[in-house]
């Protein structure tokens, strides 16, 4: 019960005009009290009231005649008949409340009922099963999961759009998983901009290295060209100097 209530105090957290109480008793007239003839609904929720305001029970006449807008039973096997029974009639005929809902673990089973025309309607599922409340704005149906070391169905809220309406806690260790997923994409993507940048550095540095060995290889292509012209000119100028002297002798270089 108290996940019920915990989930719809996160979901209105920003509302402070509902009152929301579980497992505490609704006094709706001073006979009822002197025969005992108590109610304890296990959640029930009234809107339009102080929901700042502590109480330790709901007191119909200190409350300007408010009865709960919406009530929601656990049943039992040794309350299931109680709850489909004496509490439902109570709910429709005397309190007039608006909706009422009754989830039955055992059979796994959820009934629901609004107020029309001043009779119970049954409220239809939709097509997952739920049940819309249309006075608290969400959908009921059943959660599986692990809570309070306890994995089991449980009784949630959910939107229309058909997601878990959180609990205070829950959003709070969501948020923290969600920081720190985002601190580990972002440090993933840290480490890949670094090795990326590691491996540009290296494929600039080799870049530059080989631009260096091609710069080196072309300087020193360019000298063995230069030593090669300057043996070509000194041989051409050693070649017409004894061609010189061999003219000078009378001799015709040509005709060696």
């Amino acid at each position: 019960m108290n996940l019920l209530i915990d989930s719809l105090h996160w979901h209105w957290r920003d509302r402070r005009d509902y009152f929301a109480g579980g497992n505490m008793f609704v006094y709706f007239s001073p006979q009822q009290v002197k025969n005992e003839d108590y109610r304890g609904p296990d959640v029930f929720v009234v809107k339009g009231t102080d929901g700042t305001r502590d109480r330790n029970s709901w007191i119909v006449w200190e409350e300007g005649g408010r009865y709960p807008d919406v009530i929601v039973e656990l049943a039992s096997p040794t309350t299931i008949d109680t709850d489909l029974g004496l509490k439902k009639d109570l709910y429709e005929r005397t309190f007039r409340t608006n909706e009422y809902f009754c989830y039955d673990p055992a059979a796994e089973r959820l009934f629901g009922w609004k107020l029309v025309r001043g009779g119970y309607e049954e409220i239809r599922p939709d097509s997952r099963g739920r049940l819309p409340s249309r006075e608290l704005g969400v959908r009921l149906g059943v959660w599986e999961g692990e809570l309070l070391r306890a994995r089991k169905r449980w009784l949630r809220f959910y939107t229309d759009e058909g997601q878990l309406v959180l609990t205070e806690g829950e959003a709070e260790a969501q948020r923290a998983e969600t920081a720190e997923e985002r601190a580990e994409r972002e440090s993933e993507a840290r480490q890949a901009a670094e090795e990326r940048a590691k491996q540009e550095n290296e494929a600039r540095q080799a870049a530059e290295e080989r631009a260096k060995q091609e710069n080196e290889a072309r300087q020193a292509a360019e000298e063995r060209a230069k030593q090669e012209n300057e043996a070509r000119q000194a041989a051409e100028e050693r070649a017409r100097k004894l061609a010189e002297k061999l003219r000078a002798l009378g001799i015709d270089p040509e005709s060696l």
